[in-house]
């Protein structure tokens, strides 16, 4: 069979190949579009058309997503409160010491009549 180089890379390849081995590349002289076929194509019969259906309507007791939704919104909003509140108290100081003869500490400290400090009693043996 006769060679013949390749229209893009130049490789030789047989004469009459669509392609090229190397590029893989379509060559000029070569059809790359395949035959028509020599029946006519076959119609098919038009569908037949359906009319419109009807657009659904919600029924009374097919809206559990939208009260599905409604509890959870209600259910957040609940725990918002309760957060923000926590965060309220939080912020707040914390209140003075009761009155009394306590420092603070819970720890009571003796004082005498007068407002000074007492020494402890003495231990006996």
């Amino acid at each position: 069979m006769p060679q013949a180089p390749c229209i893009h890379c130049g490789e030789v390849i047989q004469a009459g190949d669509k392609f090229c081995e190397h590029c893989g590349k379509p060559q000029a002289g070569a059809s790359t579009v395949p035959a028509t076929p020599a029946t006519p194509p076959v119609s098919l019969p038009p569908r037949p058309v359906s009319p419109a259906q009807p657009a659904q309507q919600n029924s009374p007791g097919g809206s559990g997503g939208s009260v599905f939704a409604f509890v959870v919104i209600i259910v957040l909003a609940g725990a918002g409160v309760g957060l923000y509140k926590n965060w309220q108290q939080k912020q707040k100081p914390p209140p003075p010491p009761p009155p009394g003869n306590e420092q603070g500490l819970g720890i009571p400290v003796p004082y005498g009549a007068d407002g000074t400090l007492t020494p402890p009693p003495a231990k006996k043996y």
